[in-house]
């Protein structure tokens, strides 16, 4: 047990001594554009977590002012002092938990904003290939912080339920204040207003029951225009196509066949007239010799064939 307890005290000096002792710095380091991407898009969401969670801290503040301070609650008939009671404790959970997010999202930017510093300390970090791990997996390795996962689930925890607990004491006072008609109605409201939350909570799971469904196994990610179709050639003796001609889609598509070199005719089944310029350069078939130019391939090429 001294043993166990005299390792770990000297483990944690080692890892103190390590952070205070200043270590070698890479002024011209970067990060991968992947990784900065990701630590990117953390900062984007955390920042607009931030301005969401302080507007609804001050609107908590406000309603415990205007509900519960100078102007008290009138209580409607069949209304219980518990509900009251209700509603003053969600009115300060409300503000501490807005409060409570903002300060989070403090202490993740600020992580955020040490990620490049560390990383730019540690010669072993790779700088590209792939890796198999998770975003928060892959920032902690860049240097993100050991606590980071669970800053990320305390900030999420407040923020959830301090944006429900805003919509949760503006039900209740109009609970306690209006008709039973108007109570039914904000109630409903409230539920719908609640889907972008649920949605946001849910799309994990709702992820992996997508990646695994038949339905994701049997669709293809390749466009048409990715496929390559066969190459349609038309039979020879069957004479050249016209390039207007349209198939019908009803009819059955010529027979494919695989890419072959040209077919190129001999001397023998070539016509010209007498004056064309090409008979000059024809090979006869029969000698194996190129016809000569002049008067003796005029000639021969006065009958229109060789």
């Amino acid at each position: 047990m001294c043993r166990a307890t005299s390792l770990s005290l000297s483990k944690f000096a080692t890892v103190a001594l390590m952070n205070i002792i200043p270590r070698s710095t890479s002024l011209e380091y970067k990060l991968p554009s992947n990784v900065e991407s990701i630590r990117k898009g953390w900062i984007s969401s955390i920042q607009a977590s931030t301005y969401i969670s302080g507007l609804f801290a001050i609107a908590a503040t406000i309603l415990l002012i205007f509900n519960l301070g100078s102007c008290k609650i009138a209580i409607a008939p069949g209304s219980s002092d518990n509900k009251v009671l209700a509603l003053e404790v969600i009115s300060y959970a409300s503000i501490f938990l807005n409060i409570s997010a903002c300060l989070s999202c403090f202490i993740l930017i600020d992580r955020l904003g040490d990620i490049p510093y560390h990383a730019s300390q540690n010669p072993n970090l790779t700088k590209g290939g792939s890796v198999s791990l998770r975003q928060q997996e892959i920032l902690k390795i860049y240097g993100v912080g050991a606590l980071w996962r669970w800053v990320v689930w305390h900030w999420l925890f407040c923020f959830t339920f301090g944006a429900w607990s805003i919509f949760a004491q503006l039900v209740l006072y109009i609970w306690l204040q209006e008709s039973k008609d108007l109570r039914i109605a904000m109630a409903a409201l409230m539920g719908f207003c609640s889907l972008p939350f649920f949605a946001f909570l849910l799309a994990p799971v709702f992820n992996v029951l997508f990646e695994f469904s038949p339905f994701q196994k049997g669709t293809s990610t390749r466009s048409d225009s990715d496929v390559t179709s066969p190459t349609t050639i038309p039979d020879i003796e069957s004479g050249p196509t016209s390039p207007n001609s349209t198939r019908s889609p009803n009819r059955s598509p010529t027979r494919t066949r695989p890419r072959l070199p040209p077919i190129r005719p001999t001397s023998s089944q070539l016509q010209f007239p007498p004056s064309t310029p090409f008979t000059a350069h024809l090979y006869d078939v029969k000698t194996k010799t190129m016809l000569p130019r002049g008067p003796t391939l005029e000639k021969k090429s006065s009958s229109g064939q060789l």
